[in-house]
């Protein structure tokens, strides 16, 4: 009896270990909001209004945002695997009038090469000898 009731818990044990985990993470967009937004007739205090404040706003040129959003999806213990990914770019004038909006999808992500190398950062090249001799005397003795 004990025998015919693991047999048939166990399955049921696996398989629920199995479940799928989706994730929304970033900005919740719907692209038909940033479509009722006009070029050369949208200001930024317009789109504020429709679709909130950007998750980005580009470090050199503060007319351009992004809105970025992705959905990603866990099955048990493997590694979590992007399903859909929207970068949405808006393009304002120095008038803060918008004047254009990218939409880029996963397969644009996909589509770019990214380049493997790195850069080095000077001065921070540390040796052995050179972290010994540099903590070397820094701290004080007990007593003083």
């Amino acid at each position: 009896m004990f025998k015919n009731f693991f047999l048939i818990i166990l399955p049921f044990f696996f398989l629920s270990s199995c479940i799928v985990n989706m994730s929304n993470h970033g900005y919740e967009q719907d692209a038909e909001n940033f479509m009722d937004l006009k070029a050369n007739k949208s200001h930024k205090s317009d789109v504020l209004n429709e679709a909130g404040s950007p998750s980005v706003v580009s470090t050199f040129n503060q007319n351009i945002w992004y809105y970025i959003s992705t959905k990603t999806r866990r099955v048990s213990i493997l590694n979590p695997k992007v399903v859909e990914s929207r970068v949405i770019q808006l393009n304002f004038n120095n008038s803060d009038v918008l004047s254009d909006v990218v939409i880029y999808s996963i397969d644009t992500h996909r589509a770019l090469a990214f380049s493997k190398s790195q850069s080095s950062i000077k001065g921070d090249d540390t040796g052995l000898l050179k972290d010994f001799f540099y903590n070397f005397g820094r701290f004080n003795k007990l007593g003083k």
